[in-house]
Parts: C-alpha cells; sequence; structure tokens
C-alpha cells in the first residue's frame, strides 16, 4: 500500500496562510492532513488504490481551501 508522502507542500502550506500564526499542535496536525487531503486529485480507480494511493496532491488547491476557511 502506498504510504500517505507530504514532503515539501506542508511548508508550503503554512507559509503560503496564516495556519502556523493562528493554529498550534494537534489542531494543527489535522487542520493540515484535512486540507491536504481534501485537495488531492484521484487518479487511476476512484478512491485510494495500490498504484496511484489516494492520488495527486494539488497544492495551490489547498492553499485555496485554507484561505476560504480564513487563513
Amino acid at each position: 500500500m502506498p504510504a500517505l508522502f507530504l514532503g515539501t507542500c506542508t511548508g508550503r502550506l503554512l507559509s503560503a496562510t496564516d495556519i502556523r500564526k493562528k493554529e498550534t499542535g494537534a489542531r494543527r496536525a489535522f487542520l493540515i492532513s484535512d486540507l491536504i487531503t481534501g485537495a488531492v486529485e484521484d487518479l487511476g480507480e476512484a478512491g485510494q488504490d495500490h498504484r496511484y494511493g489516494f492520488g495527486r496532491l494539488n497544492v495551490l488547491r489547498a492553499i485555496d481551501f485554507a484561505r476560504e476557511r480564513g487563513y
């Protein structure tokens, strides 16, 4: 099963929004996880699969989601 790799996208998401200033600890981690998983473009079979995992992350979409939520 493919692992969820967040790599450098987490830093980009934090630097492009105010999440790091407004949230701390577990709340910040859950928020980032929600934004990232909500901004995935599904590839291959519908849903999670063994070839593409959850799909391809659209970082710009994640940043837009964060800004829509006031970050």
